[in-house]
């Protein structure tokens, strides 16, 4: 075949191409325009200054104006219904007053309600999605005007203790609550955080389902601290009751063996001081669920962790080296609170023998205010085998019954061993 032949071959099959590309890429345009008006802009509003506290976007889902969000863009009228209005700004500029029916604080979901009348509605799409299929989220972020984002759908995340879809494209603040749609406009996902460098989550869709479902019918204003307590205990009861009831995988550290991946959700990373100045080695492994739940403000839970820090040296003496152990021996208070959040810590200390070695244990425990039956526990252990060689344990578990606390510790602490 002749170069010129072979150059009209490409020039043909890249206008043939046009066509589809040019389909593809107004896909946005088209789904934008036929449905921004069934998508809003979530504000709280403070009602002494009536100014915005935050923001965020919601859709409608039903012909009745049942509006989906997330759980965190309402969190702060939950908290403090006195003080905050929710209001929705529709894409044609108008305002009004939006009252909240239901929540699902574990998967980050709250159904809304107005009062408008003959506003489209967005449907939901069922049955299993094909992971690499183009989806488009949209939402208002950071007060911007409403964005389309074309991404793909790449399923659910694995070995999640709080089940979210992995999606490649750019949310940011203020998207979240709003739909993720495929080419048909149905809702595939509800967005609600991302990871950066085109990494983001959506709330699988079936959750929604299931809260329009399980929302309550009667007009009696709810206590919403009762029902966020009550969701939050359901779930720490199922996990942490499982957890107690499996193996769990040991493994050896210096001359310790510790709990180490001991639930799929449970990823553990480690690593070696390799400072020839120091009179000491550390080596860390540090396992934990890198996830957590959001409460309000800056208040988080869910959270779980522990750490270990195995210490040797040939350098110092004993008074010196246990000098160093005492240092570093505190709590990892592993999530965030404020004190209008939780009760200070409750503590105490004392020395155990496990397996046959003493060991000194600080333990403590706060509770929640608003959600009286949880609790967050922290333990620090520390242990000698001779004047050289020491570990360091901290563990800390967030959104706990004191009862599950109690038998989660006692678990740990005993599953610690020095080896034979």
């Amino acid at each position: 075949m002749s170069l010129l032949r072979k150059l009209g071959v490409v020039v043909c099959a890249i206008l043939l191409a046009l066509p589809a590309w040019g389909r593809e890429t107004d896909d946005a345009n088209r789904l934008y325009e036929s449905h921004k008006d069934a998508i809003y802009q979530v504000r709280i509003i403070e009602k002494s200054s009536g100014n915005k506290a935050s923001i965020g976007s919601g859709f409608q889902i039903s012909a009745s104006g049942l509006v989906a969000s997330n759980y965190h863009v309402v969190a702060e009228a939950v908290k403090k219904p006195e003080g905050y209005l929710i209001e929705y700004l529709a894409s044609d500029g108008s305002k009004g007053n939006m009252r909240l029916l239901a929540v699902d604080v574990l998967h980050d979901l709250a159904l809304l309600q107005h009062e408008r009348t003959d506003a489209p509605w967005l449907d939901i799409h069922r049955g299993d999605i094909r992971k690499g299929t183009r989806i488009f989220s949209l939402g208002n972020p950071h007060d911007l005007g409403m964005t389309v984002v074309e991404g793909t759908y790449n399923g659910l995340v694995e070995h999640s203790l709080y089940e979210h879809v992995l999606i490649s494209g750019s949310l940011n603040p203020g998207m979240s609550g709003g739909p993720s749609i495929d080419r048909d406009g149905r809702v595939v996902g509800v967005n609600v955080s991302t990871a950066g460098n085109q990494i983001s989550f959506l709330v699988p869709v079936g959750y929604l389902e299931t809260l329009l479902q399980s929302r309550a019918q009667d007009d009696a204003p709810p206590d919403w601290n009762k029902i966020l307590e009550q969701q939050l205990l359901a779930h720490q009861d199922q996990y942490i009751s499982r957890l107690l009831d499996t193996e769990w995988k040991l493994e050896p550290l210096g001359e310790v063996t510790v709990p180490a991946e001991i639930a799929p959700y449970v990823k553990c990373w480690g690593d070696k001081s390799d400072d020839k100045e120091t009179l000491y080695q550390i080596t860390n492994r540090i396992c934990n669920v890198d996830e957590s739940l959001f409460l309000g403000g800056y208040f988080t839970t869910g959270s779980f962790r522990f750490q270990y820090q195995w210490f040797e040296t040939e350098k110092l003496n004993a008074v010196q080296f246990y000098s160093q152990l005492e240092s570093r021996f505190y709590l990892d208070m592993n999530n965030n609170a404020y004190k209008d959040d939780v009760t200070p810590y409750a503590c105490e200390s004392r020395f155990v023998e496990v397996g046959g070695q003493p060991w000194k244990v600080h333990w403590c425990v706060r509770q929640y205010k608003r959600f009286p039956a949880l609790h967050d526990v922290a333990v620090a252990m520390a242990s000698l085998a001779d004047n050289r060689k020491g570990m360091l344990v901290n563990f800390s578990v967030a959104g706990i019954s004191r009862d599950h606390a109690l038998q989660l510790t006692r678990r740990f602490i005993g599953a610690v061993q020095w080896k034979s």
